[in-house]
């Protein structure tokens, strides 16, 4: 129950008896000010962020009122409107004329975890950062004394932050019984970097829901149901690997042959190069057209049934971004279906490289026709069943669109367009329950129109900050922002002429994937320079037997994906969800797959065995069949073999008994 209570000077919001906001005269609630906004988007994907927040007011005095409280300072007043929900409140501020931003202080306490913020690869627990909430690449180093961050920057403004994220969503949840999400398209920021209170930073025309629950779980699944559940991937993606594989035919379909001829347990293939490619110095990229590209790939239409009639779907690759020498960038800049710049042209943009023009997505005819002639005629009818549908998060400030918004109104909102243009396609064509599409960038509601998220671009090593377990850390962020369905790519993706994906990483990345919602591989941006999963006996064994490894587990993922679709809860779980002890609040190095299977990636280089903390219950090895209880144990961990545990009693020991006999 929502109420309001005044007492010995101050006013306080509670939610069922729990402590939501206060406010007094010494450490005001509500504070304004007049922002000055602007970001510069670089040639790297990042966007270096300039506020100037002016004429800072902290207001003092408070009035109950039936609706909400009267906030004041001298002459100058906000109001706070409240509505009371089933399971919570919602709370608007009205600002004074001449003020355009607020903070919200809200109280902490002492050993109080917070989580969310989308899909954030620097931390779980949010307390101590701060984080600013606007759609990027992820960036490279991320951490401003690491080597790699000066030179990422130096050479191509690619350096990263901790919170930069292709996924930013304005949420949180408190370990203290209370999650909020903050409805708004523009820039707001969480900052959890004070011991005694949290500021929450938003425009105006910000409304803020306030939810509350006996546990995070509680919180995750109501979190969820506001944000939108995604629909459930088909389940053909549970049933095997899919292949991340270019070259033209015939030599995909040759090597396809190789892997089927070792044991691999096919159920995809995704060929991300079919409209054609170039190669400069980043390495190897896409020559985002949109049409297959006929004499890289010929015959494509046919080689599609074959494979079809094998049980292996075939995937591949699109973006809202047109190549600026590409005939669809000619024909869209004719037709008035690209974002224009502030001459009224079409705006060019540098992003990945190259010159591009942008789709319009509030324009309804250029909508219209990306889906029914690219996503429907050319991707679809084509027989593709799947696609990564890439970007979405590279609107510069200077943008202008169809239906009159700035490049900086529509920033964090163009991915939630994209995500629903490409759900859409699918649905008009009755094909949502056999489409697979993974979205990398998001925003609050992305997840209605998308049933996968990936994790972007790591680095191929295992550096905490962009490699390897950054990756896992943002699945787990993602669980605990909503999100069902979450992936990387097997191996990662960046590599560098110093930094080459090694067969130990690729091993390892693969092991992990293989007990994770989907198990893809990727070339890389150097496909040349690194281990791929076909480059010899030993490769091809390693990930056929993973491969047949999610085969055999398929009943138990997809009962998996049943249950979130149920709960809201993600299928990896991190162990704060179901432990509340402060030492799981920021364990983001193993994970719960569903309720009966517990994860170890093995996340160092030239580990054999792996110092591990069950945190409760009794436990079984998936593959060696000895049981292991709670607390500390050193465990073996070879290589080519995921670390993994099963519930003892679960409904599904049988299968996982099978899985023994399987390795």
């Amino acid at each position: 129950m929502f109420e309001i209570e005044t007492r010995e000077g101050a006013t306080f919001i509670y939610l069922d008896g729990l402590e939501i906001l206060r406010h007094t005269a010494g450490r005001p609630l509500l504070e304004i000010g007049q922002a000055d906004f602007h970001y510069h988007s670089t040639g790297g994907g990042m966007h270096r962020i300039r506020q100037r927040v002016e004429n800072r007011l902290a207001l003092r005095g408070c009035e109950t009122q039936p609706d909400g409280l009267r906030l004041f300072e001298g002459e100058v007043q906000a109001a706070l409107r409240f509505e009371a929900e089933p399971d919570g409140f919602t709370l608007r501020i009205h600002l004074p004329q001449g003020f355009n931003c607020a903070r919200l202080n809200l109280p902490a306490a002492r050993g109080e975890a917070v989580y969310g913020g989308g899909v954030q690869f620097g931390t779980l627990n949010l307390r101590g950062r701060r984080f600013p909430i606007w759609t990027s690449e992820m960036g490279l180093g991320r951490h401003p004394l690491r080597p790699y961050t000066w030179l990422a920057n130096w050479v191509a403004d690619a350096g990263g932050e901790y919170w930069n994220t292709y996924f930013p969503q304005p949420s949180f949840l408190s370990t203290r019984g209370y999650g909020c999400l903050i409805e708004t398209g523009g820039y707001s920021v969480l900052d959890f970097t004070a011991r005694d209170r949290h500021r929450l930073e938003v425009p105006a025309g910000a409304r803020l829901r306030f939810f509350g629950g006996e546990s995070l779980q509680t919180l995750v699944g109501k979190l969820a149901k506001r944000t939108g559940l995604m629909p459930p991937p088909p389940d053909w993606v549970f049933e095997g690997g899919i292949l991340g594989i270019q070259g033209g035919l015939p030599y995909v379909g040759e090597t396809v042959d190789r892997l089927l001829a070792a044991g691999a347990k096919l159920t995809g293939i995704w060929t991300q190069d079919w409209a054609g490619v170039r190669i400069f110095w980043q390495g190897k990229r896409l020559y985002w057209n949109w049409i297959v590209d006929s004499e890289l790939y010929p015959g494509l239409a046919d080689e599609i049934r074959r494979r079809a009639e094998q049980g292996i779907r075939w995937l591949t690759y699109v973006n809202p971004y047109f190549n600026a020498e590409s005939d669809y960038f000619r024909l869209s800049r004719a037709r008035g279906y690209l974002v224009r710049g502030p001459d009224g042209e079409a705006l060019i943009a540098s992003i990945a490289g190259f010159q591009v023009g942008i789709l319009d997505l509030t324009n309804p005819a250029a909508v219209r026709w990306f889906k029914e002639d690219i996503l429907q005629k050319n991707m679809l009818a084509l027989g593709m069943r799947g696609w990564m549908a890439d970007y979405g998060e590279d609107i510069p400030e200077d943008a202008r669109f169809h239906d009159g918004r700035s490049g900086a109104e529509m920033h964090n909102l163009y991915p939630l367009l994209w995500a629903q243009l490409n759900r859409q396609a699918v649905e008009e064509a009755g094909l949502q329950d056999e489409v697979l599409i993974f979205h990398r960038a998001g925003y609050t509601a992305s997840t209605r129109f998308t049933n996968m998220i990936w994790g972007g671009d790591q680095v191929v090593y295992w550096n905490r900050h962009d490699g390897f377990p950054s990756g896992v850390r943002g699945g787990l962020s993602a669980c605990l922002s909503g999100i069902q369905y979450y992936h990387t790519d097997a191996g990662g993706y960046f590599s560098f002429k110093w930094i080459k994906r090694s067969r130990e990483v690729f091993f390892r990345w693969c092991e992990a994937n293989a007990l994770s919602p989907v198990l893809r591989t990727h070339e890389g941006n150097r496909p040349w320079a690194g281990v791929q999963p076909w480059q010899d006996a030993e490769t091809m064994a390693h990930f056929a037997r993973l491969t047949r490894l999610r085969a055999a587990l398929a009943p138990y993922l997809k009962h998996v994906s049943d249950e979130a679709q149920r709960s809201g809860l993600g299928m990896m779980r991190p162990f704060c969800l179901a432990h509340a002890h402060p030492r799981w609040h920021n364990k983001a190095d193993a994970y719960f797959l569903g309720d009966d299977l517990l994860v170890f990636p093995v996340m160092r280089p030239g580990a054999r065995r792996l110092r591990i903390e069950i945190p409760e219950g009794e436990w079984i090895g998936l593959f060696d069949g000895q049981p292991i209880g709670a607390g500390k144990h050193r465990v073996a961990c070879p290589l080519g073999q995921p670390l993994a545990f099963y519930r003892r009693g679960t409904p599904f020991e049988a299968l996982f008994e099978s899985v023994q006999n399987l390795a």
